[in-house]
């Protein structure tokens, strides 16, 4: 009977140990699709999808999987704000980017009526001086107005009780994307400013998170206001970093060749 009990004890503890070191692999850095057991997602009658790739599985079997604003919501917890009636009403969302496009308002109207969005209570463009006529052959400025559409819809999906200001920026070069900076900071004090564009953090003297400095004379309001900007660590792209940019006139960190 001793023996009996010995032996289920051992095989009791090797199986433990067998079970352990079969999923050695599910830790971070060393991942495979499937190596840790989770919940299957399932697709409620309330999702709201609009596109086939926002059903498709994520191993890709089916292609690339997207998200429409209601998944999104519901990740970050922004539908309960919303819900709740902080949906960003009596606010202004300032957007920053280059050259601008005739197709911003235009492609707003059509993703919300997509997805059963309400407009923005106001949308306006502002071209800074010098911002050159669009020009449908110039692959820059075409594609900057897929980044205008984006940082447009998104704002107004997360925030879609809030007005939107876009700066067209002269061009995507420092100078131009500071003096946008500035009339930001100068004309709509205290409200959020996206910069949705990168640098690489190696121009920037303090790292991913580093603070707009600050130059020349102040506006006359005190108020301080909030800008994000994306700055991706040496070797790697998508990453986001916040600076604050005070009352104070800002700039760029010098660029390094």
């Amino acid at each position: 009977m001793t023996k009996q009990r010995t032996a289920e004890k051992v095989s009791r503890t090797a199986l433990i140990v067998a079970t352990m070191l079969s999923v050695h692999n599910a830790y971070a850095g060393r991942q495979s699709y499937g190596a840790i057991p989770a919940e299957v997602a399932q697709v409620s009658d309330d999702a709201r999808a609009r596109f086939t790739c926002e059903l498709a599985p994520f191993d890709l079997s089916q292609g690339l999987y997207c998200y429409g604003p209601y998944a999104i919501r519901a990740a970050y917890g922004v539908d309960g704000l919303i819900d709740a009636g902080l949906d960003g009403t009596g606010q202004t969302i300032v957007i920053l980017d280059a050259y601008g496009s005739p197709f911003a308002q235009g492609d707003l109207e059509a993703f919300d009526s997509m997805y059963g969005l309400p407009d923005p209570p106001s949308f306006k463009q502002i071209y800074m001086p010098g911002a050159p006529p669009f020009d449908p052959t110039n692959g820059d400025m075409v594609g900057w107005t897929a980044e205008i559409a984006l940082d447009t819809q998104w704002s107004h999906a997360m925030a879609p009780g809030a007005n939107i200001v876009l700066i067209a920026a002269a061009g995507d070069n420092d100078e131009d994307l500071i003096a946008g900076l500035n009339y930001a900071v100068e004309h709509y004090p205290g409200r959020p400013v996206s910069m949705s564009f990168g640098r690489a953090s190696s121009t920037s003297p303090a790292g991913p998170a580093s603070t707009s400095s600050a130059t020349g004379p102040a506006p006359s309001s005190a108020h301080a206001t909030t800008a994000t900007r994306s700055s991706p660590p040496p070797g790697t792209t998508g990453s986001t970093a916040a600076t604050s940019a005070s009352p104070t006139r800002a700039s760029l960190p010098p660029r390094r060749t």
